[in-house]
């Protein structure tokens, strides 16, 4: 188990931990990043654009079978994990 915020050396109750954190892909990726990035899509497609974020990213990919999802996830973790 690794709580993914202690700095190097630095150990913490095992009690604190709850599983391993994965480091930010784009540390600048911050909550106004992705509204702005989300109100480009609602414009580009004619939709009204949010006002705020609702809690946090929560998104569901939804395509046909047979169309490469389970290829392209996997290809996309490779890729993140060898960057």
């Amino acid at each position: 188990m690794d709580a993914g915020r202690a700095a190097a050396g630095e150990l913490q109750n095992v009690n604190d931990m709850n599983g391993f954190d994965n480091s930010s892909i784009v540390p600048e990726l911050d909550d106004r990043a992705v509204l702005e990035n989300i109100h480009a899509v609602q414009r580009r497609y004619g939709l009204e654009p949010s006002e705020k974020l609702e809690g946090r990213y929560n998104l569901t990919i939804e395509m046909e079978t047979g169309v490469g999802k389970t290829y392209t996830y996997i290809k996309t973790m490779y890729k993140l994990n060898k960057r």
